[in-house]
C-alpha cells in the first residue's frame, strides 16, 4: 500500500524536462545540418573537414556514422521535451551512449584516414 501511495507522490512532484524552443529549433536544424553535409560528402567520396582534410573512402563512411551519432544525440534532446513521461534517465543514458559512440568513430574515421595516407604514399 505505501508503495502505490510513493508512486502517486512522485508522479504529482514529477517535472518534464522542458527546453526552450530556440534550443529545440537549433538542435533539430543542427541534426539536419550535419547529416545533409555528411550524406553529400559521401555522395561525392570527399568529405571536407577543418584544417585542409578531406577525408575519402572508408574514412568518410567512418565519419558518417559519426555523425549520425551526433544528430541522434541532438535529436534525444528534441524528443525528450515532448515526452511527457517518467523517462528521462532513459534518455540520459542514450545520450551518454550516442556521444561515446560518436567521439569513438570520429576519431576512428580520423585514424583510418591517417592509415590511408601512409599505405598510400
Amino acid at each position: 500500500m505505501d508503495k502505490n501511495r510513493n508512486k502517486a507522490k512522485n508522479k504529482r512532484n514529477y517535472q518534464p524536462n522542458f527546453y526552450p524552443v530556440n534550443q529545440r529549433f537549433a538542435f533539430l536544424v543542427l541534426s539536419i545540418l550535419l547529416l545533409a553535409f555528411t550524406i553529400a560528402g559521401a555522395c561525392y567520396n570527399d568529405l571536407p573537414i577543418p584544417e585542409r582534410v578531406h577525408l575519402h573512402d572508408l574514412s568518410v563512411w567512418v565519419m558518417l556514422a559519426a555523425i549520425i551519432s551526433a544528430a541522434v544525440n541532438l535529436l534525444s534532446f528534441f524528443i525528450d521535451h515532448y515526452d511527457k513521461r517518467d523517462n528521462e534517465h532513459k534518455y540520459e543514458k542514450f545520450a551518454n551512449f550516442s556521444k561515446k559512440a560518436g567521439w569513438i568513430l570520429f576519431v576512428g574515421a580520423l585514424i583510418v584516414h591517417i592509415i590511408d595516407l601512409i599505405l598510400n604514399r
